[in-house]
């Protein structure tokens, strides 16, 4: 399945939206560049990068909420308010990291477990 460039992604445990306006990095270059260079972002924003195992904040100029993601957007592990030169998400089982604004995790509510889904604009 192919993503659009931005997409919106629910709590479906919790019935909360984690962002609406989540760009997908799913090219070399995306992943590699991702949120380097940008002074933040806005509530709502983030980026999903897919496929990945982990990432690092070298070169952020603020902090993340970091989501680590199974195959089936599934929570494995969650990291709050990770600030620069830190390593996140590096779990074998990792397929996805969702990075977020701080303090979009406590807001929706992600823990361990939850199950996140790519809501499915309505016709």
């Amino acid at each position: 399945m192919t993503l659009p460039r931005r997409i919106t992604i629910v709590n479906a445990t919790k019935s909360t939206t984690v962002g609406t306006a989540i760009e997908v990095a799913a090219t070399v270059q995306s992943r590699t560049i991702g949120l380097l260079g940008r002074r933040g972002l806005a509530p709502g924003e983030g980026l999903l990068i897919t496929p990945c195992s982990g990432i690092h904040t070298w070169g952020m100029q603020f902090p993340l909420d970091v989501v680590a993601l199974d195959s089936a957007l599934r929570v494995i592990n969650v990291r709050e308010n990770l600030g620069s030169f830190r390593f996140a998400a590096v779990n074998w089982r990792t397929r996805e990291v969702l990075e977020l604004p701080a303090g979009t995790v406590r807001q929706s509510r992600i823990e361990t477990g939850d199950q996140l889904v790519i809501a499915t604009p309505s016709a």
